[in-house]
């Protein structure tokens, strides 16, 4: 079987764009709405960040259950859902008038974000490498901190051009299409699964 080839790395690259969704827009990104947000909401900054505390302590107990999920059930439907939790409760944040209704839709994405975050990102990782493990890994979360530097700014160009509600809904299309290459490209969790071995496994 082969334990080199280029599907080796487009399963990196869909991680990328995986990492670049989930983490980059849905976590490190949402900074940029807290003072624009909190005002028009007549809250404190620190009451409406609480939204961001509690989207973050799910999706860490999501992520506890990720690794045995996405073995025993097939990930891509599993992450289909986590897209649309993502980005649907995103994009209800436009139309949202109450701080509480902040917190659900933040709970949601959370969820959204634990399904496709960084266990299913390693864990997948670490199946189709066995060596440049370390290498492949670092590409692909490296691009959560890339997506963050790169659309910080932007949200905040949309926030001053188009207000925050419009930009709530053009980051939750953002965060779909980075996921589409995921969804629409064929593969499997295991590189077994498609008649290879994990790269550089002697």
């Amino acid at each position: 079987m082969i334990n080199k080839s280029y599907k080796h790395w487009m399963i990196v690259f869909l991680m990328c764009c995986l990492a670049a969704s989930s983490i980059g827009l849905c976590t490190n990104a949402i900074g940029v709405f807290y003072t624009p947000v909190s005002k028009s909401l007549h809250v404190l900054k620190g009451t409406f960040a609480m939204h961001a505390t509690l989207s973050t302590l799910i999706t860490a107990l999501t992520s506890l259950k990720m690794s045995k999920l996405i073995r025993k059930y097939n990930y891509k439907k599993i992450l289909l859902i986590g897209v649309l939790l993502s980005s649907v409760s995103t994009w209800m944040m436009s139309y949202s008038r109450s701080v509480y209704l902040f917190y659900i839709l933040g709970i949601l994405r959370g969820i959204g974000v634990g399904i496709g975050g960084m266990v299913p990102i390693t864990v997948i990782i670490t199946n189709w490498f066995d060596e440049k493990h370390g290498l492949a890994t670092s590409l692909a979360l490296s691009f959560s901190g890339l997506a963050g530097a790169i659309f910080s700014p932007l949200l905040s160009s949309w926030i001053i051009s188009y207000g925050w509600q419009m930009t709530y809904r053009l980051m939750a299309s953002c965060i779909l299409i980075l996921v589409l290459p995921v969804l629409i490209v064929p593969w499997k969790i295991n590189p077994q699964e498609e008649g290879m071995l994990p790269y550089g496994y002697q």
